[in-house]
């Protein structure tokens, strides 16, 4: 046998010589990742169970009181650290919310 490259090969004996690799054996029992397991399902119920308000009129219709000494602390620290300036909404455009 000749090596491949050869000037007298011919496409023949290259495609003879020539060898393609075998498939892998398929994997059937194909494991979740652990972030779908237990312990995930959890962390995510319980990020996403959270009772805190997303708007002010939850915030002061809410049974826990806390919420509006929370809004007034929050207004207060963004009054004193001079964070924002209270200007005119300009029309047509929506104010961006403070979390």
């Amino acid at each position: 046998m000749s090596k491949i490259g050869s000037s007298s090969d011919t496409l023949a004996d290259i495609e003879k010589a020539y060898n393609l690799p075998r498939d892998r054996q398929r994997r059937t029992n194909v494991k979740p990742p652990s972030r779908l397991g237990y312990e995930g399902m959890v962390s995510f119920a319980l990020l996403v169970s959270g009772d805190e308000p997303t708007t002010f009129h939850r915030a002061i219709t809410s049974q826990e009181k806390e919420w509006m000494g929370a809004m007034v602390e929050k207004m207060e620290s963004l009054h004193k650290n001079q964070t924002w300036e209270l200007v005119q909404l300009l029309e047509g455009k929506k104010a961006i919310g403070c979390k």
